[in-house]
């Protein structure tokens, strides 16, 4: 029995990837085809991934009409990175007297030698490559080739053309409520609208269960401000409205509980008994591991939303602003940072990190350096500026 491994987030899955699949079977001869969706692909580990409940959901969807393919949860139960030699070592164990091979685009395996084990991989297991159109075919000839004279790898390169499709574009036709009919099977479709996988309101509402009075209000002040800052300066709004969601998530924990995740995350230990410091660096591991946020422009947002720090990128800044000028906040000077903030963004968080550094003095708390070293790192820059 030949057996077709087709590792991929399938975020959602979409035509492209059952074309890649049915041809597999037809032109190799393949018995069957098993889909693995993983917890966090290595390539992808910049970008948030749907949870692993929706995207399975998605795959058993699709492949109900077709009994030759069907769906193994290995990587997802083990919620870790995900990694080809790994999950081809695990089948070949389940299946020792079958000829496995791995289902793959063009555009994947470009990248093959930089895989982990990419030696033993290549020299042990089978691939089938799809060309995805767009692709040279020679380019992809020519490495074929190489492969094979370096490693001799079993290489079949299907003929079919396939569908261009992009679970990249379709996550974001999805969020602005464009129909999927055609590029995905109708009961994925129909399971994306009715489960509102890629709704930015559902990520909203399981964000905020729970919370009630003022933090809520807070948090979706620091929301609808990191929104209209990201539009107005350039940014991602998608990106800012997740880092603003998120940003207190681990907010208000005691010394104990604070000094428990610093040790398990192996955090910096000045951080110790200072939760209101240290609270945005929890936040961002407890969401990558919880809510399956795993875009580093996030995390980072979220990360460094109270301290700052020196070469912060523009959602940084936005989200660090936004969470002291947000509606709610009632402060001497708040209406003046406010109205900076939407003439010249690097100036207000200079602005806000001056008052923060003297209003901790004055109160004699303990002040991260990340701060100081921030304001001036964009004192600098500004200065520069000025000067060229």
């Amino acid at each position: 029995m030949s057996i077709g491994i087709f590792g991929g987030t399938f975020d959602p899955v979409h035509v492209g990837h059952l074309a890649l699949a049915q041809s597999a079977m037809r032109e190799v001869l393949l018995d069957k085809v098993v889909f693995v969706p993983n917890w966090i692909q290595p390539f992808k580990t910049g970008q948030a991934v749907t949870p692993g409940e929706d995207r399975l959901a998605m795959l058993e969807k699709a492949l109900g009409p077709y009994p030759n393919m069907v769906i193994d949860e290995v990587e997802l139960s083990h919620e870790k990175v995900s990694y080809t030699i790994d999950t081809m070592d695990y089948f070949r164990n389940a299946n020792p007297n079958e000829d496995l091979y791995f289902l793959m685009g063009a555009d994947a395996f470009f990248r093959i030698e930089e895989w982990k084990n990419a030696s033993r991989l290549l020299r042990e297991y089978g691939f089938v490559i799809g060309s995805r159109p767009g692709y040279e075919d020679h380019q992809l000839l020519v490495l074929i080739k190489e492969i094979q004279d370096k490693y001799g790898t079993r290489i079949l390169l299907l003929e079919n053309p396939l569908f261009d499709v992009s679970s990249t574009r379709l996550r974001g036709m999805a969020e602005k409520g464009e129909p999927l009919i055609g590029l995905v099977p109708r009961s994925v479709a129909e399971y994306i609208q009715e489960n509102k996988v890629y709704n930015p309101e559902k990520r909203e509402e399981e964000a905020l269960e729970g919370i009630v009075g003022p933090r809520r209000n807070h948090i979706l002040g620091v929301v609808e401000t990191a929104m209209k800052l990201a539009q107005r300066y350039g940014a991602d709004i998608y990106k800012a409205r997740t880092a603003a969601l998120y940003h207190d998530y681990c907010k208000d924990l005691d010394n104990e509980t604070t000094n428990q995740y610093i040790e398990e995350y192996h955090l910096e230990s000045k951080y110790k008994n200072q939760p209101q410091l240290s609270h945005g660096r929890i936040a961002a591991e407890r969401v990558k591991r919880e809510q399956g946020i795993v875009d580093e422009e996030v995390l980072d947002a979220i990360r460094y939303h109270t301290t700052g720090r020196k070469g912060m990128t523009l959602l940084e800044k936005i989200v660090y602003l936004s969470d002291t000028i947000e509606p709610t906040r009632d402060y001497p000077g708040v209406e003046k940072l406010r109205a900076l903030a939407w003439v010249n963004i690097d100036e207000a968080v200079i602005m806000a990190m001056d008052q923060t550094i003297s209003h901790v003095n004055q109160k004699g708390m303990e002040l991260d350096i990340d701060t100081v070293e921030a304001r001036d790192d964009l004192r600098k820059k500004i200065k520069e500026k000025e000067n060229e």
